[in-house]
């Protein structure tokens, strides 16, 4: 139940500060310095780097059909995934992609590298100015624009960067792209 703070009721639950402060991000596979930070030493790391992102950006449903209302637009703030691949020493050789790996084991996500080079990926800690809440994915989750909100994986931890080849367009093989 931490995922939807809630508890089989479905009364709310507030979760804990503790866990977005002991939070931590990996990044590993097919990089050259593989990593694992502490999630808010990233935020200040990044936020003092620049490279923070704070942007209006939408998340669809891709079974929304046409004037449907499973689509929604928010002003989200994250950091760039290109800018975690590079303090991982960047890519090594024949690197297709990147898979989101939440922390439950429930998602492994997986988006190709043109995503992450164009910045169109992002480890998102806010929506709307305010950092997540459960239901958007307490404490960070991934964003990946242009393609199916179910890439959006809520609690990320890892981003397992890959060199297999993988069908980025065959959403049936878990990569809604």
């Amino acid at each position: 139940h931490m995922r939807y703070a809630c508890s089989p009721a479905g009364l709310d639950i507030d979760l804990p500060q503790s866990m977005f402060d002991e939070w931590e991000i990996t990044i590993d596979g097919n990089v050259n310095e593989p990593y694992t930070a502490n999630l808010p030493d990233l935020v200040a790391e990044a936020e003092a780097a620049g490279v923070v992102v704070t942007k209006p950006s939408k998340m669809v449903c891709e079974l929304n059909p046409i004037g449907g209302g499973g689509i929604g637009q928010a002003e989200i703030t994250g950091i760039p995934v290109s800018w975690l691949i590079e303090k991982a020493g960047g890519y090594k050789d024949g690197t297709t992609g990147v898979k989101a790996l939440r922390a439950d084991g429930s998602s492994k996500r997986a988006f190709p590298v043109g995503k992450v080079d164009s910045d169109e990926a992002l480890l998102v800690y806010k929506i709307g100015g305010e950092y997540l809440d459960a239901t958007r994915g307490y404490p960070c989750t991934n964003w990946v624009e242009g393609v199916d909100a179910q890439i959006n994986s809520k609690q990320v931890d890892t981003y397992h960067v890959t060199d297999e080849d993988i069908d980025y367009t065959d959403k049936w093989a878990g990569n809604p792209n």
